[in-house]
């Protein structure tokens, strides 16, 4: 499946920054280089969770079962180009399938454990997959049993296979047993198809908060792009050790997390579903270097009763913190450890930025350097517009973040009306995130373009109102959020969840804003407490459905 227009692959080959390589090409030669060193291991738990076995492999053994794996689906009825929806948990199972996938030439259509029915007969519609990939059963969900009702619906579902589903109607194939080393005689068969490293490897689903999911496809290009950046930004390699709990299955997932590891030739641990005890376990025991996560899983790892006489977290050295705008606590307590933050803002459409680690903490918590990314991110654009234009702002302004470079997605999958308003005439996509670019080419971020209140005929931003309400001592999370009022049109709500025995009042909360010398009309007028934000499928606070709760709650 092509994805670029020639003239662009022509213009990213011939500047070096895309190359031939696939991730399989990055496999074989870790299995040449570093055979018997351990790359792959699963989360403890395992067998409890999942229903499999732990597993320990070496880049050997990786190399092996990859292309066992994918002789397995070829003889299942997988071929090159066939979309494959595929749901399986964080497990050496997966990235196998992911390698797998990748060696065949077949696209991944990823989706976290969180969807449920509807969520995966739209998948399985909207990219036309093939062959559907999914657990037996889940934490109690029976997942065979969605994906075999998707089938009667979805017309392009021909073939499904199943972890943990032998023996049980609706299952094709059971997983388990098409993961074997490859066969030496068979290897060639898997070498005389024609992988191209700028066909579509990925069809991911956008994560956002506030729409029906977009199709995004990727190439293993466009995705090394921002995966070369990471690991030539934190020094990590062949000698690190890899980890994190985003599904792989977007730009947290994948780009940040699970790729890094293919291209540097570590060593991998697996987890999912998150458990604080056994994260930390994993860290302190595979003496992890780098992780990517939410900010949640920070303060539950931070604020974790037995961190420092169980646990030892001083393995990790710079790490990766997305989903979301930090709270400048958690820059902070990691920094104080020795543990180097950087802040990562991106998305499964391949617009990437982050600070870097030779930033003063001070600058790690909200600024990005542009100057110093486009070593990391070459031929990468950043542009600030006037919201409904193509027209740069002044500098220091906010406007529309729009990007364009080897990274970035050409447009989404069978959507031409969304891609005409989602693209400028110049190719620059606009993210929907509000930026402001000062003169020394420094970025800081202001918020997503939907989500600013207007109070009073004043736009609000509720990221630089969040990020000074997280510094407040008894906040353990908050997402601002904008309520109808019928007078100034919107009022600033705060929706906040406490930290263990501490409570928060408008009034104490007001204090504190004055104290801080925030504007009177960006201080919150609602205050909300609850026990917990809801969150998508990511990680991400679902503003949306903040915002209906509490407009019906003031009377709306």
């Amino acid at each position: 499946m092509s994805v670029y227009p020639p003239e662009t692959v022509k213009k990213y080959h011939d500047a070096g920054i895309w190359g031939d390589k696939t991730w399989s090409d990055y496999v074989a030669e870790h299995a040449t280089a570093r055979g018997n060193q351990e790359a792959l291991v699963d989360q403890p738990n395992k067998l409890e969770v999942i229903g499999t076995q732990p597993m320990r492999l070496t880049w050997n053994e990786v190399h092996e079962l990859a292309d066992g794996l994918a002789l397995s689906l070829l003889d299942a009825g997988v071929h090159k180009g066939d979309v494959v929806f595929v749901q399986l948990p964080n497990s050496v199972e997966l990235v196998l399938l992911h390698l797998a996938l990748d060696r065949i030439g077949a696209v991944g259509t990823f989706a976290p454990m969180r969807q449920r029915s509807s969520d995966i007969e739209y998948a399985i519609a909207k990219t036309k997959a093939r062959i559907a990939i999914g657990m037996g059963s889940f934490m109690g969900t029976d997942y065979l049993a969605m994906i075999h009702a998707a089938r009667k619906v979805c017309p392009s579902l021909e073939v499904i296979i199943a972890l943990e589903g032998e023996g049980r109607p609706g299952a094709d194939f059971e997983l388990s047993t098409m993961i074997t080393a490859a066969d030496p005689a068979r290897v060639a068969e898997l070498d005389a198809i024609e992988v191209s490293a700028d066909d579509a490897l990925t069809l991911c689903l956008t994560t956002g908060t506030e729409s029906t999911p977009k199709v995004v496809p990727r190439t293993p290009n466009s995705w090394m792009v921002a995966t070369r950046g990471i690991l030539e930004a934190t020094g990590h390699g062949a000698d690190s050790v890899f980890s994190g709990p985003f599904p792989y299955a977007n730009m947290g997932g994948l780009g940040v997390e699970l790729y890094p590891w293919i291209m540097a030739g570590g060593k991998f641990v697996t987890h999912e579903p998150f458990n604080v005890d056994v994260f930390l376990e994993q860290i302190t025991q595979e003496r992890v270097n780098y992780i990517i996560a939410v900010p949640a899983i920070y303060f539950g790892m931070l604020n974790h009763p037995g961190l420092d006489t169980q646990y030892d977290i001083s393995s990790l050295s710079v790490v990766g913190c997305g989903g979301e705008a930090p709270p400048h606590t958690i820059i902070e307590m990691l920094d104080e450890r020795g543990i180097t933050v950087i802040n990562e803002f991106g998305a499964t459409e391949g617009w990437f930025f982050f600070t870097v680690p030779e930033q003063p903490v001070e600058e790690r918590k909200d600024l990005f350097r542009i100057d110093k990314l486009r070593r990391f991110l070459p031929d990468t654009e950043f542009h600030a517009l006037k919201p409904g234009t193509e027209e740069d702002v002044p500098a220091g302004e906010p406007g529309e973040l729009a990007v364009r470079g080897p990274s970035v997605f050409a447009g989404y999958l069978d959507a031409d009306e969304v891609n005409a308003q989602s693209f400028t005439s110049q190719g620059l996509f606009r993210t929907g995130d509000l930026v402001a670019i000062e003169e020394d080419d420094s970025l800081r971020y202001v918020g997503r373009l939907k989500d600013m209140i207007i109070r009073s005929g004043q736009n609000i931003s509720p990221a630089e109102i969040e990020l000074i309400i997280q510094r407040h001592s008894s906040v353990y999370e908050v997402s601002v959020i904008g309520v109808p009022d019928p007078i100034k049109g919107q009022r600033v709500c705060a929706v906040v969840s406490t930290k263990t025995e501490t409570v928060i009042t408008l009034e104490e909360l007001d204090e504190f804003m004055r104290q801080m010398d925030v504007a009177r009309h960006k201080i919150p007028e609602v205050l909300e407490v609850i026990d917990e934000l809801p969150k998508g499928p990511s990680g991400k606070i679902l503003k949306r459905e903040l915002r209906d709760r509490f407009a019906r709650q003031q009377g709306f």
